[in-house]
C-alpha cells in the first residue's frame, strides 16, 4: 500500500475514531469543518510571517522518518491503526 494512501485512510480513521469518542458530542462535519478553519489559520500565518525556525528545523527533519516508513510500511501501518484500536477520549498527543 502506498504511503500517501495509507496516510489518507488512517487520517479518516483517525476522524472517526474523534467522532466516536470524544468527551464533547461532535460530528464528523463539524470536526472537519474545525479542521479546514484550523489549517487555513495556519496557512494564513505562514502566509503573512513565514515558517517559524523551530518549525523549519523540525520538517528538515521528517524526511529521514519518511523513509523509514518508506522502508516499513506494514510496520508504520501497524503502529498506527494500534492508536486507534482501544475506545478512549482522543488526545492531541496520546503519548502524554
Amino acid at each position: 500500500m502506498q504511503l500517501s494512501k495509507m496516510l489518507s485512510d488512517y487520517v479518516d480513521a483517525a476522524n472517526n475514531f474523534i467522532v466516536a469518542n470524544s468527551l464533547r458530542p461532535v460530528s464528523k462535519a463539524e470536526l472537519e469543518k474545525a479542521i479546514a478553519e484550523r489549517r487555513a489559520k495556519v496557512a494564513a500565518g505562514v502566509e503573512r510571517y513565514g515558517v517559524p525556525s523551530a518549525q523549519r528545523s523540525f520538517c528538515q527533519g521528517q524526511g529521514q522518518l519518511l523513509s523509514a516508513w518508506n522502508k516499513e510500511p506494514e510496520k508504520f501501518r501497524q503502529e498506527l491503526w494500534q492508536g486507534l484500536a482501544v475506545p478512549r477520549p482522543p488526545a492531541k498527543n496520546p503519548c502524554l
